[in-house]
């Protein structure tokens, strides 16, 4: 194995503090305690990753366990959770979030469907959010939005109207944070969850 770096984890981000790894092609090839997150396409090499089962299995800073290929996990990359009870909560500064850099949000993302996937919404008073991957990274309180794409966004779930402050509605949206008005009628709501989003914006036309 070699020190890399500037080997990326999954996400995208540098490895803090460098990383031994190495390419691989399976299990064995990544030493004791090592995992061998396979490549994009079948028969490319992957990359290797120290293996773990939950977070307290990574005890360097800065990273946590992970899920680096279908039913892998390991060491990588990634900000702590958000503390309980934060998700979704105004801010004007991170340390009304739990004091982590970046997360008082003062727009979050829209959701696809209808032309609005990758376009961000006004959080009015601020929103205490960050990034994520898993519910677990919102904190006991948070829902993960839009991992089943990239990576994706903590909210705050709501069941009535009445759950969200001001500037925001409860909104369903599916786990890869799309609408569910864009699914068919009768796919249920078995993968939805609703969650407090900044609150449609009306145009001078009626319009969204």
């Amino acid at each position: 194995m070699t020190m890399r770096g500037g080997f990326m984890g999954m996400g995208g981000t540098t490895l803090p503090g460098g990383y031994c790894t190495g390419a691989c092609l399976e299990d064995a090839e990544c030493g004791a305690g090592g995992v061998c997150s396979p490549g994009l396409l079948e028969g490319l090499a992957g990359s290797c990753y120290e293996k773990c089962s939950s977070d307290p299995d990574c005890t360097r800073d800065g990273y946590r366990c992970r899920q680096v290929g279908m039913d892998l996990r390991g060491c990588d990359p990634f900000p702590d959770p958000l503390p309980d009870g934060q998700a979704g909560k105004a801010c004007t500064d991170d340390s009304e979030c739990g004091g982590v850099s970046g997360t008082c949000k003062t727009s979050l993302p829209a959701g696809g469907g209808f032309g609005g996937f990758g376009r961000m919404d006004s959080a009015p008073g601020g929103y205490c959010s960050q990034t994520c991957e898993e519910d677990a990274d919102c904190g006991l309180g948070g829902v993960c939005v839009g991992a089943g794409l990239l990576a994706g966004s903590c909210f705050e779930p709501c069941d009535d109207p009445t759950d969200c402050r001001d500037g925001y509605s409860c909104q369903a949206r599916d786990v890869a944070g799309f609408p569910m008005l864009m699914q068919a009628p009768d796919a249920g709501m078995s993968m939805a969850m609703t969650v407090c989003a900044p609150a449609p914006m009306m145009s001078e036309d009626g319009g969204i």
